[in-house]
């Protein structure tokens, strides 16, 4: 017989089960997303977009020039340092690298023992939701971009003033520090497009918001800054649709194994309900076998004696005696 399912125009069988997974996870997927918040945060951008662009062009020259002139005063600086410490980058090494690698090993190792404990799913969504929020954060700089190397550029010119304070005899070995640990990175990853900055012995950070993004480029970068959020923000949509149909945390596994282990008699019985015996009634003789003349035991020579007991005998000397044989009248 057809089930309901199979009996309407021949579609495919169903389950509500599955339907309900599937509705969970286009809601948590939409949800995630957060369309109508993204909807408005675009058409927000659009409007003010030409406002953004007029006020970073007008600032950029400015701000442009004060990062020259703090590139030569931090080139200054470079060579005072190296003077005052001939061994300073054994000492940065030693001190700095040292204890900031440590702090990262550190950091890796405690994100392992959390991330351990996670399904696949679950890791993913995290992930995604990790990717969406610093594309975000990205976004939210690069739009305030002005302000942004504003400020970088104020601090700067604070731990530069520091530097040069330190390097009063007699010199701290701080500077080397604050030199190579604080100032140096930032005032790399604000360098505008193609100027050279000597990182030392440090990795040369890549360019991120704010920076001194060329004037006549900063709305194509707002644009794809918005691109790139957009397309992180249906990642995490995606991601956390998968996990909300079939979630594989902790929380979650814990729960369905208490589910099962009250489930367990049932389930052990509902297996044997299927298990046949080998026989009919489960014995290892039946009724039948313990009948006279039905194949009962017999002994195993057949209905004889002890045989043990007769050999003995034999040995003893105690032959066993003949009948006589009874006498034929004459």
């Amino acid at each position: 017989m057809e089930s309901v399912a199979e009996a309407g125009n021949g579609m495919d069988a169903c389950s509500v089960q599955s339907l309900l997974e599937d509705v969970t996870s286009k809601i948590a997927e939409f949800e995630a997303q957060q369309l109508p918040k993204l909807k408005g945060e675009l058409q927000g951008f659009i409007n003010k977009k030409e406002a953004l662009v007029k006020t970073y062009k007008d600032s950029y020259d400015k701000l442009l020039a004060e990062w020259q002139k703090q590139d030569k005063c931090i080139q200054y600086l470079r060579k005072s340092v190296q003077s005052a410490s001939p061994n300073w980058e054994t000492y940065f090494n030693s001190c700095v690298v040292a204890k900031i690698k440590e702090l990262e090993d550190r950091r890796q190792a405690l994100d392992a023992r959390l991330d351990c404990g996670k399904g696949p799913k679950e890791r993913a969504r995290d992930s995604a939701k990790a990717a969406a929020t610093k594309a975000k954060a990205e976004l939210v700089a690069l739009q305030d971009n002005e302000k942004g190397v504003s400020a970088a550029l104020k601090q700067h010119q604070a731990w530069a003033d520091d530097i040069a304070k330190l390097l009063k005899c007699p010199a701290s070995p701080e500077a080397i520090y604050i030199f190579w640990g604080k100032l140096l990175p930032p005032h790399i990853r604000l360098a505008p497009e193609g100027a050279t900055v000597d990182p030392g012995p440090i990795p040369s950070p890549p360019h991120s918001a704010p920076w001194l993004v060329a004037h006549d480029a900063y709305g194509d970068a707002l644009e794809q800054a918005w691109c790139t959020y957009n397309n992180a923000k249906q990642a995490e949509g995606k991601a956390q649709g998968d996990f909300a149909k079939t979630p594989d945390d902790v929380a979650t596994e814990a729960k369905a194994i208490d589910a099962a282990g009250k489930a367990l008699d049932d389930d052990v019985r509902k297996c044997l309900a299927d298990v046949k015996p080998d026989n009919g009634c489960g014995c290892a003789e039946t009724k039948d076998d313990q009948k006279p003349g039905k194949g009962g035991s017999k002994p195993a020579n057949g209905g004889a004696g002890n045989p043990v007991k007769d050999d003995a005998r034999k040995v003893d000397g105690d032959q066993p005696s003949e009948e006589p044989k009874a006498e034929t009248p004459g």
